[in-house]
C-alpha cells in the first residue's frame, strides 16, 4: 500500500463525537480538554500483542494549539500550528472503564479518502478497512497508578513517519506504559496522517524533502525538523500543565524523559536531542537523522533493519560519530521498515515482514524498554548497553564510538 504516494492534503469537516477540544493557548495555564470519537465494535477483532509489563494501560488524547506559531503548510494565513498527542500511562481501571478503539478517527479519515479524485486514495480507503477489526490493550481515561518510590513515571514521547498516524504506534506505546512510564505519541499536522477537530482529515505534504537539488532538500529538511522540535516543545509545556494538577497531578517525572522517532520521526529525534535541554535518552528507528553539523551528547540507539546497504550503514556511522557519547545501532533480524510500527501486526497483507510480526515486535520492544530502563532508571551505575541488549532475540548490537565524521 504506497501511502507514501499522496503528498497533497486533504480536509474533512470534522463532525463526529468529539468531546470539544479547546486549544493551549501561550498564556495558558489550563489542561486541554480529553476528547474521543467512537466507532463500533467490528464483527470480528483482531488483537495487538499483550504488553508484558506489570501495569494495567490507561489512554486519552489532547488537542493542542500553538497561538505562538502559524501553519507554515497551510494557505490560510490565519491557520495556527496544532498537534494531537495520545498518552499512554499506567493505570489503575476499574471494572467499568471502558476499552479503547484502535483507531476511532478511521470512519471520518476513510470518508475524505474515498471523495478523492485520484484512484489512489480509493483504493487505501478500501485497504484501510482492516484497521476497524483492530483491538489493543487500553481502557479510556482511568485512574492513574502512582509511581513506587515517590517519584513520577519517566517521559517517553514518540515521533511517528510521514503519512503515519500516532495510532500506528499503539502496540509499542501499551508495551512502554505497562512498564512504567508515560508514553506519549504526536501527530504532527502535514507530517502524518490524522484526524483534527480544526481542520478535519489531514495527511502529509512533501516539505520539499525531494527535489534534485540536494542543498535545497537538506534546508528543507533541516526546516521541517526544527517545526517539529517546536511540536515537541508545546507537548512538553502540556505535561507540565498536566503535571501540575487534576488526574496526572504530580505522576509524570519531567526529570527523565526520552524522545523517539520512526522514519521521518527521525528528524524530530535527532535534532530535539541536540536543541531540547532535559533529554536522557534518544531512539531513532530506521531511519539515519538529519546531520545539521551540531554536536550530540546524549544517549543514543538507532534500531534498523538489516537490508541496508554498506553505504547507508557507512553513512549512519558517520553521523553517530558526531555524538559524544559514542552511540548503539541494534539490527532487527528480518525487519522492514514498517516492523517499528504496528502495520505488519495489523494488515500482513500489505506490510509483509520476513520476521514474524509479534516477534519483530518483541525484539524491538525489548531493545527499547532496555535502553530506556538503562537511562531514565533509578540507578545511578554506568550503563551497561551491550550487556542489557546483547542477549535479545533477533538484535544484533553495534556500538559506534565518538570520532571524526570525515574519516
Amino acid at each position: 500500500m504506497t501511502h507514501q504516494c499522496l503528498v497533497s492534503h486533504l480536509r474533512l469537516s470534522f463532525a463526529a463525537v468529539v468531546l470539544t477540544a479547546a486549544a493551549l493557548g501561550a498564556q495558558d495555564n489550563q489542561a486541554a480538554p480529553e476528547f474521543l470519537n467512537l466507532i463500533p465494535e467490528p464483527m470480528v477483532p483482531r488483537a495487538l500483542p499483550t504488553p508484558t509489563g506489570p501495569h494495567a494501560v490507561g489512554t486519552v488524547a489532547y488537542h493542542l494549539v500553538d497561538h505562538r506559531r502559524t501553519e507554515d503548510a497551510s494557505a490560510d494565513p490565519d491557520d495556527l500550528r496544532q498537534v494531537i498527542i495520545q498518552l499512554w500511562y499506567p493505570a489503575t481501571p476499574t471494572d467499568a472503564s471502558p476499552p479503547a478503539r484502535y483507531f476511532p478517527e478511521l470512519a471520518p479519515m476513510r470518508g475524505a479518502l474515498r471523495t478523492h479524485t485520484d484512484t489512489l486514495p480509493r483504493r487505501i480507503a478500501e485497504d484501510l478497512a482492516v484497521l476497524a477489526a483492530v483491538r489493543g490493550h487500553s481502557v479510556v481515561a482511568p485512574e492513574v497508578a502512582r509511581a513506587s518510590g515517590g517519584r513520577g513515571f519517566p517521559v517517553v514521547v514518540m515521533s511517528p513517519g510521514g503519512n503515519m498516524s500516532r495510532r500506528y504506534h499503539t502496540a509499542l506505546m501499551e508495551e512502554v506504559a505497562s512498564h512504567g512510564y508515560l508514553a506519549v505519541s504526536v501527530s504532527h499536522a502535514y507530517v502524518g496522517w490524522d484526524v483534527f477537530p480544526a481542520g478535519g482529515f489531514i495527511k502529509s505534504i512533501d516539505w520539499g524533502l525531494n527535489v534534485d537539488d540536494a542543498a535545497a532538500a537538506m534546508a528543507a529538511e533541516d526546516r521541517l525538523a526544527l517545526i517539529l522540535v517546536d511540536d515537541v516543545r508545546l507537548v512538553l509545556a502540556h505535561l507540565g500543565v498536566l503535571n501540575a494538577s487534576g488526574r496526572f497531578a504530580g505522576r509524570f517525572d519531567l526529570g527523565r524523559m526520552a524522545l523517539m522517532g520512526h522514519s521521518r520521526g527521525v528528524l524530530t529525534v535527532a535534532r530535539g536531542c541536540q536543541l531540547l535541554a532535559g533529554i536522557d535518552a534518544c531512539v531513532a528507528m530506521d531511519v539515519i537523522g538529519p546531520d545539521s553539523g551540531a554536536e550530540l551528547d546524549v544517549p543514543w540507539l538507532t534500531l534498523r533493519r538489516a537490508s541496508w546497504g554498506e553505504a547507508r550503514v557507512e553513512g549512519l556511522r558517520t553521523f553517530l560519530r558526531g555524538n559524544a557519547q559514542g552511540a548503539w545501532v541494534g539490527t532487527v533480524a528480518g525487519a522492514s521498515h514498517f516492523t517499528f510500527s504496528d502495520m505488519p501486526l495489523v494488515d500482513p497483507e500489505h506490510y509483509p515482514t520476513e520476521v514474524d510480526p509479534r516477534q519483530g515486535h518483541a525484539t524491538v520492544a525489548a531493545a527499547v524498554l532496555g535502553f530506556l530502563r538503562l537511562h531514565l532508571g533509578e540507578s545511578a551505575a554506568s550503563p551497561d548497553v551491550g550487556a542489557a541488549l546483547g542477549t535479545i532475540p533477533g538484535l544484533t548490537l553495534e556500538y559506534v564510538a565518538p570520532g571524526d565524521r570525515d574519516r
